[in-house]
């Protein structure tokens, strides 16, 4: 995917720093050697690295949202399930399970990142959701707890899987990898999940 601009090359190269050899043994001089660009230049755009972080989880969670497709208020069984696989491997994906690994590892440090990160997603992912348990007949706040409960049920034993080792996650960009029969299975069973509560 091409860089955008200086800004998105910087943020792309902390993000791969950030990955590769942690938070704390990135210095902004590697990720100027990275991004091919001076130091000035980062610190033009970024006050500090914890600035840069916070960059990298911002481009996460939009990634998050310009990805998870909204569901149509008559979305059946196929469009439920196509939705259920896409945040799987949303979820799941290599790039994902870095920066989850990446916001646990320093949670002591950055606990304030963490904690968006994880209200934010869990905002970004159960709201489709939400919407089209609304359009049903099940009222707010309750359509927003089934829809977080259905996505813990749908994704945790996957990320987990992912975040302890069990399982790789997905190599490819979402969009471009063909789900494992667990991730399959556990998307049809929270899809019929779902449609039996309606």
């Amino acid at each position: 995917m091409p860089v955008a601009n200086k800004t998105d090359q910087i943020i792309d190269a902390a993000k791969a720093t950030f990955l590769t050899i942690g938070y704390r043994a990135t210095s902004m001089d590697l990720v100027a050697e990275r991004a091919k660009v001076t130091k000035r230049t980062i610190y033009n755009n970024f006050k500090s690295k914890e600035h840069l972080l916070d960059a990298v989880i911002e481009g996460a969670l939009a990634r998050l949202g310009e990805r998870l497709a909204q569901l149509p208020a008559d979305a059946g069984q196929p469009k439920l399930l196509r939705f259920a696989e896409t945040l799987i491997e949303l979820i799941c994906w290599d790039g994902a399970i870095g920066v989850q690994r990446l916001l646990i590892a320093e949670a002591e440090t950055f606990p304030k990142l963490g904690a968006r990160l994880v209200k934010e997603s869990s905002e970004i992912m159960e709201r489709p959701i939400a919407s089209w348990l609304a359009v049903r007949g099940h009222k707010a706040p309750g359509a927003a707890l089934v829809a977080r409960e259905w996505i813990n049920r749908l994704t945790a034993p996957a990320r987990l899987d992912r975040l302890l080792g069990r399982r790789r996650p997905y190599p490819e960009e979402p969009g471009g990898n063909t789900l494992d029969a667990l991730d399959r299975t556990a998307a049809r069973d929270a899809v019929g999940y779902l449609l039996n509560l309606i």
